[in-house]
């Protein structure tokens, strides 16, 4: 756990899994694993894809965040999709199970933060904690939808989310 770089495909299907994340155009979906590398019907041999670190380089990273960026939100590089008002996500359902245990949890920042972290990396990444607390304080430290969001999008942004 933790050690292997998550191909295209599991990047993708894993934050509309795991997040929740309305899977918008198949088509975008589809053109972006092909640039990460997956060309998803056409793998180039028998064996499949390489993977690893194959993966992960510099035009790779770019499509990885900017297609979970288009997951979240709807804005895709150029433009925007006409269907994202229509299918808008919301991230409060992913703290249920944070407000069953303790209904005050959900409106600390810390505890959403320390939630969400262990969610999306499977571990607490206490390096990455006062930043996050840092960034719900200069937004006013009220956990709106759109700040939970921008969490999620500071969160898939770190190097372990690209790890499983």
């Amino acid at each position: 756990m933790g050690q292997q770089i998550k191909s295209p495909t599991v990047l993708i299907v894993g934050a509309i899994r795991s997040l929740n994340a309305p899977a918008r155009d198949l088509s975008i979906l589809n053109d972006a694993m092909d640039l990460m590398g997956q060309n998803i019907l056409f793998p180039p041999s028998v064996k499949g894809w390489e993977g690893g670190r194959s993966w992960v380089n510099t035009s790779t990273m770019f499509v990885r965040q900017n297609i979970l960026t288009y997951l979240l939100t709807g804005k895709k590089p150029v433009g925007y999709d006409a269907t994202a008002d229509l299918r808008k996500y919301d991230p409060m359902p992913l703290l249920d199970e944070l407000t069953k245990a303790d209904a005050a949890a959900a409106q600390e920042p810390g505890r959403v933060i320390d939630y969400l972290l262990k969610l999306c990396l499977g571990h607490n990444a206490s390096y990455a904690r006062q930043p996050l607390i840092e960034f719900v304080n200069s937004r006013g430290g009220s956990l709106t939808p759109d700040l939970v969001t921008g969490l999620l999008l500071l969160i898939t942004a770190m190097p372990d989310y690209q790890l499983c």
